[in-house]
């Protein structure tokens, strides 16, 4: 669905674009829309170079803080697409990218993003549980019982160590003695 709209946009803004020059040019000229055309282009040039910089720097300065730099990530990206929108020839991209300079829109619109972002998450989540659910439980669940939690369920062999024996091996020798089996590499102490 997603990769057709995209399609559709790919065809239609070139389309779109086209008949923007001619109605501003049919308006204004053909010089002033060419001219408008090209400082745009520079201003989103100079958008891209500044607003890149400035992003990375926050992005620095709160991780150094131990903060999360998602909100002054998503600011800064945004800016940035601004700056390329305005960079490529046509006004309507143009229009879109200034639009994005504009503070409030540019946080409405990161705040629909990031909406949309948790939805897409939980919503895979919820299909990944219910897909684990209509497996059934896991054979090495013990009583059959499905493990809880949305991890994997992890299977391991465990025996109990008596006092004494964790102060000191079989042959008497303290743990972690170099003759010690546990100091061998993928050797275990032998079951009684």
């Amino acid at each position: 669905k997603e990769v057709l709209i995209i399609l559709i946009a790919l065809i239609l803004l070139p389309l779109a674009e086209i008949a923007a020059f001619v109605e501003v040019g049919g308006l204004i000229g053909t010089g002033p829309t060419l001219l408008l055309a090209a400082l745009f282009t520079l201003l989103g040039i100079f958008i891209v170079r500044q607003q890149g910089f400035q992003t990375l720097r926050r992005t620095q300065a709160a991780l150094e803080r131990g903060e999360t730099p998602v909100t002054g990530m998503l600011d800064g990206g945004l800016l940035v697409i601004a700056g390329l929108l305005m960079i490529v020839p046509g006004l309507l991209t143009d229009a879109a990218g200034l639009l994005l300079l504009v503070p409030a829109i540019r946080r409405g619109l990161g705040r629909l993003l990031v909406r949309r972002t948790f939805m897409r998450m939980e919503a895979g989540m919820r299909m990944e549980a219910g897909m684990r659910m209509e497996a059934g439980p896991h054979p090495g669940a013990p009583g059959g019982r499905r493990a809880d939690g949305p991890g994997p369920v992890i299977e391991a062999e465990a025996w109990v160590v008596e006092e004494e024996e964790a102060v000191k091996e079989k042959d008497g020798t303290p743990p972690g003695h170099p003759s010690s089996p546990w100091n061998r590499t993928g050797n275990r102490p032998e079951k009684s």
